[in-house]
């Protein structure tokens, strides 16, 4: 004898009581096995049972050699000897201690899973067809069977045991790679048939889905990612184009980290024609709200600029009620046409007569904040570009006219998202963005949003610091006709400016991070942290 302790015999579960509970086995993407706790409820046992049932899941769950067997068993139809699975899991065991091992390990696996669900005792051993054990790889199997593509891809949830590697164990480490080279293969083939279907406006999501996962199969595959892109891009729209822009970045620095090598050919064509149409919908977005400034409207000096009461105090009781219709493009015109005027009216009077950093201006004796302007966010509106653009560069300019704070660029925003290798669209992205502004040395980000309620627009301001948290309690206003506009953005500019100049956090002017090209920030940190030493 070993001097081991003898395997102790099966303890009466819920099974002496009926049919165990479900077991569920998860070995796509990973490695776990939990119960099923809805059939717990149901499947008999006193609560003393279930309690002690649901410890020997918890404790098997621990067993990554235990899961190793029943994974196998689950997947092998057929009887296996014990020899074959000493070899297969404990083959450097010594032959004693290698069958105390396997007999514990399937006295485990009877304590869960029932006394009949393996089989008698001391013969092969096999998992019993309705052993009360569900498992995603059985049911990816059964989709296979049913060649039902959609189901193969939304049942792939990862690779066969992604991530997990049993020790002193090569036979099962050759079979398990077998069994995830069939499995990706079989979801390749699926993603393929998939994505060779017509390209609509009803299967483009069915597309996106299908050629996500066919990238993750086969990391670097160009077909697949030329497969989703086109689906992202398939309405033609500017959005559209920046999804699929944003998916070619995603793509390149993917297939550089898995290879570090080009990118084929025809994917960087593909890459240099969605930045020109990206470009091309910017110019043409300027183009719009240059066209604007130039209306009709009266000139900025003749057009006064009242001061908003606080978003807190009651409306004016002789105010009409706004008439709610839906917003057209023909409403909104004017609207964008005022903001425009204004933005450029107001940012000609800031430019001429308040001091810049870099023009007399002592940081030390008069420093000042940066804040960082997000691009704003409408709603409940089709066709919001030109209106989120005026709206953003009136409030930026609204802002500059405060000797008390700064505006950064949005040069400079997309410089700095540029160096942390970032795409463009990252320039909406509420985490990208305070990761700039600490990179830049502001102290806020303010993230405007407007939401149009038939011809109200409820404009909210959040204000975040660079890591994320509130800097101050968002600012809110409702805007019931264009005439509006210019009085409401001057009052929420002022009541920004107040808030973070009552923030003491927010009111202090924050040291930049050195403008090196990295997409780590701890990385950056560390650096600026040694230059300073």
């Amino acid at each position: 004898m070993t001097g081991r302790p003898p395997v102790r015999d099966d303890s009466p579960g819920p099974a002496s009581t009926g049919t165990p509970p479900v077991l569920v086995l998860a070995a796509l993407g990973g490695l776990y096995v939990t119960p099923n706790d809805a059939q717990a409820d149901q499947r008999g046992g006193t609560d003393t049972s279930l309690a002690r049932w649901r410890t020997e899941v918890h404790e098997l769950g621990r067993r990554r050699r235990k899961l190793a067997l029943l994974v196998y068993l689950r997947l092998t139809p057929r009887p296996v000897s014990r020899d074959l699975l000493l070899d297969l899991l404990w083959p450097e065991d010594e032959p004693e201690r290698g069958r105390h091992s396997l007999n514990e390990a399937l006295s485990h696996l009877r304590r869960v899973l029932g006394r009949d669900a393996l089989g008698p005792r001391g013969g092969d051993v096999r998992l019993a067809p309705d052993a009360p054990l569900s498992s995603d790889v059985v049911e990816f199997d059964q989709a296979v069977l049913r060649d039902h593509s959609e189901e193969i891809v939304a049942r792939y949830t990862g690779p066969f045991l992604d991530g997990v590697f049993v020790d002193r164990a090569p036979r099962f480490e050759m079979w398990v790679a077998n069994e995830r080279e069939q499995r990706r293969r079989q979801v390749v083939a699926a993603c393929q048939t998939l994505c060779a279907t017509p390209l609509t406006a009803e299967s483009a999501p069915v597309h996106v889905g299908a050629a996500r996962r066919w990238l993750d199969a086969s990391p670097g595959s160009a077909d697949a990612a030329r497969a989703w892109i086109d689906a992202l891009t398939f309405t033609g729209s500017d959005d559209a184009v920046r999804a699929g822009l944003a998916a070619f970045e995603q793509v390149a620095r993917e297939v550089q980290h898995e290879d570090d090598e080009p990118l084929p050919l025809a994917l960087q064509q593909l890459g240099e024609r969605l930045r020109e149409r990206v470009a091309q919908a910017e110019a043409a977005t300027e183009v719009t709200l240059a066209r604007a400034s130039r209306s009709s409207l009266p000139p900025v000096a003749d057009t006064p600029l009242p001061t908003l009461p606080s978003p807190s105090s009651p409306s004016s009781p002789s105010s009409p009620a706004p008439v709610t219709r839906a917003p057209s493009r023909r409403h909104w015109l004017p609207v964008v046409s005022v903001l425009s005027t204004v933005a450029a009216g107001a940012a000609l009077l800031a430019t001429s007569t308040r001091p810049s950093r870099d023009r007399g201006t002592d940081r030390a004796t008069a420093p000042r904040p940066w804040i960082v302007v997000a691009p704003v966010a409408v709603s409940g509106k089709p066709d919001t570009t030109d209106l989120s653009g005026a709206i953003g560069v009136a409030l930026a300019s609204a802002l500059s006219r405060y000797p008390t704070v700064d505006v950064v660029p949005s040069s400079r925003v997309a410089a700095t998202l540029a160096r942390m290798q970032r795409p463009d669209s990252a320039a909406r992205d509420e985490r990208s963005l305070t990761e700039a502004a600490e990179r830049i040395g502001a102290s806020v980000v303010a993230f405007p949003e407007a939401a149009m309620l038939g011809n109200t627009t409820v404009l909210r301001v959040r204000l975040l610091n660079p890591q994320g948290a509130p800097a101050a309690a968002p600012l809110e206003v409702r805007i019931a006709s264009a005439n509006d506009w210019i009085s409401a953005i001057d009052g929420l500019g002022a009541d920004l400016v107040r808030r973070v100049n009552r923030s003491s956090a927010s009111s202090r002017a924050a040291t930049p991070l050195p403008p090196a090209t990295t997409p780590s920030l701890p990385a950056l940190r560390a650096f600026a942290a040694a230059g300073r030493a």
